[in-house]
């Protein structure tokens, strides 16, 4: 975390300073600054930030397909959910044998959309299709 101010300015009497912070990673920060003025006394400013990075929820966590039939697909609904104050954006990728919206091994996903932006504290459904279409 970085902090910056105008160096060696003048205040006025009763006047205000602007202190900038920059995050660059999460996490719970704690600083000191360090108050000099020309009479030689000192001040102390001491500062906490909670920096969090934007994140979504997602429900369900887990999709049990169970029995499922050869070249019937089978689609599920996802629940996204903002829960930052920052426009937070999603892509989806998939591990394993196949691919988003690419049919790869054994099966075909597919997730409509594929990518987005979600405001904050809005939620978005996903759609996943899932498909086994090839006979072993």
């Amino acid at each position: 975390m970085a902090l910056s101010t105008k160096a060696d300015g003048v205040i006025v009497l009763l006047g205000t300073m602007q202190v900038l912070m920059d995050a660059t990673a999460e996490g719970v920060f704690n600083t000191t600054l360090e108050l000099f003025t020309k009479g030689g006394a000192t001040a102390y400013l001491a500062g906490t930030a909670a920096i969090i990075a934007p994140s979504l929820a997602m429900t369900p966590t887990h999709l049990d397909l169970g029995v499922t039939h050869l070249g019937v697909p089978r689609v599920c609904t996802l629940t996204l959910s903002n829960l930052t104050m920052l426009p937070t954006s999603f892509s989806w990728e998939a591990y394993g044998s196949g691919g988003v919206g690419v049919k790869g091994g054994e099966m075909s996903v597919i997730v409509d959309p594929v990518q987005g932006l979600l405001e904050p504290g809005k939620q978005s459904t996903a759609q996943h299709a899932v498909s086994n279409d090839i006979a072993c």
